[in-house]
C-alpha cells in the first residue's frame, strides 16, 4: 500500500485588498494493489492523477506504508503542483520483499 499524499493551499483574493493565505491542508489516499508471489521479483504500477478538485493541489508525494513488504526501487519525480483540470501520469518501480498482496 502506497499513501499519496498532497497538500492545498488556497488564496482569497478580495479587491484591492492583499492576498490573504489560508492554512495548507494535507489530504491523501491509498493505493492498494495485488503484487508478484515471487519474493524478489520487480513490477511497475502506473498511476494516473487527475486534479479534479476547485484549486490548485501542491507538493504530491509518495510514501511507502507498508515497509519491509515492498521496496521503492525507483521514486517517481514529486509533482510540484497540478492546475484544477491536470492530469500527470508517472511509474513507481517496486520490488516485493514477500510474497502476497497489499491491502
Amino acid at each position: 500500500m502506497l499513501w499519496v499524499e498532497n497538500t492545498q493551499e488556497e488564496k482569497d483574493k478580495p479587491a484591492k485588498a492583499k492576498p490573504t493565505e489560508k492554512p495548507k491542508v494535507k489530504e491523501g489516499f491509498f493505493i492498494e494493489f495485488d503484487y508478484p508471489d515471487e519474493v524478489g521479483e520487480t513490477f511497475t504500477v502506473k498511476l494516473d492523477i487527475v486534479n479534479n478538485t476547485d484549486g490548485i493541489i501542491y507538493d504530491i508525494n509518495f510514501i511507502n506504508m507498508i515497509t519491509g513488504e515492498l521496496k521503492l526501487l525507483h521514486p517517481p519525480e514529486n509533482v510540484k503542483f497540478l492546475e484544477k483540470g491536470d492530469k500527470t501520469s508517472m511509474e513507481v518501480k517496486l520490488k516485493a520483499m514477500i510474497a502476497g498482496s497489499v491491502g
